[in-house]
């Protein structure tokens, strides 16, 4: 577990499914992202069980967001596709809508990012977002994160294309809150 304040990191599991599944069918969740709101508690399980396998390889880490003083799951965040050559990994987050816009989203990525450098020592962290999720480019560009470059026709959304936005933050440009 990864904690500061009322904000913890918690490994992934079957533990927090219910938590997980209450938001994971919320369609807001998935306004920029390829595939649909889960339907069946079965369907949010499945997806949970392979966010626990990408944990347990050696390229990635998933953790839940938990808020302490309601002792609830709101989120999960985490690394993928790790480069121990190249000391890089890919970030990946999603939170619940009900959740927005309560500065969570900064909060944990601060505590994933400090753990990503300091005890992983990772030196570069990446992270796609959709160039139309104007709140999750404010929200890494507030952690310090720097554009990089346009990924062209990059997500397939109901039937259309969109551009997406890289960025990339590096161990040395980090400022730990």
């Amino acid at each position: 577990m990864i904690s500061k304040g009322n904000i913890s990191l918690v490994e992934i599991s079957l533990e927090g499914l219910n938590d997980f599944h209450e938001y994971s069918v919320k369609p807001q969740l998935y306004e920029y992202l390829e595939f649909d709101a889960f339907e069946s508690i079965e369907e949010s399980k499945s997806y949970l069980l392979k966010l626990i396998a990408r944990s347990e390889g050696s390229s990635g880490n998933y953790f839940f967001i938990k808020l302490n003083d309601i002792d609830k799951i709101v989120g999960s965040i985490g690394y993928s596709d790790f480069n121990s050559f190249r000391k890089s990994a890919e970030i990946g987050y999603g939170l619940s809508p009900d959740f927005w816009g309560k500065k969570i989203f900064s909060k944990s990525c601060n505590l994933l990012l400090r753990h990503m450098f300091f005890e992983r020592n990772i030196h570069r962290v990446m992270a796609k977002t959709a160039i139309t999720n104007t709140p999750s480019i404010n929200g890494l560009q507030s952690l310090g994160f720097k554009q990089e470059g346009l990924l062209r026709d990059f997500y397939f959304i109901d039937g259309k294309w969109f551009d997406a936005a890289q960025f990339s933050l590096l161990s040395n440009e980090f400022n730990y809150e």
